[in-house]
């Protein structure tokens, strides 16, 4: 960090009578920095935040959509189990049926 011997040395050099004066300034401009940073922290921390948000509730609609069939295509390489195939041949079996007890 900054010494007090640096402090009377700037005073020295820009003939001030109080080296404290220069470690006033010195410090208000190390707080502003800090302050500048903090606030640039911030801004990123927030945008980030909403960033997530954003995404997480896109997420969520692509879930609620193509959530099954994704999870069914990655871990099966299907799109269902047959379900739609069997529904199909269930169908047609109880139109057969029922076709069949008319005549």
């Amino acid at each position: 960090m900054h010494s007090i011997k640096k402090d009377k040395l700037v005073a020295e050099y820009l003939d001030i009578e109080y080296p404290e004066i220069v470690w006033l300034i010195r410090r208000l401009l190390e707080k502003a920095e800090w302050l500048k940073l903090r606030d640039i922290k911030n801004k990123i921390y927030k945008e980030e935040v909403d960033l997530l948000d954003r995404l997480k509730s896109e997420l969520e609609i692509f879930n609620k959509k193509w959530g099954k069939e994704v999870l069914l295509l990655t871990e099966c390489r299907v799109f269902d189990y047959g379900i739609k195939e069997v529904q199909k041949s269930l169908a047609k079996k109880q139109s057969y049926r029922v076709a069949k007890h008319k005549i």
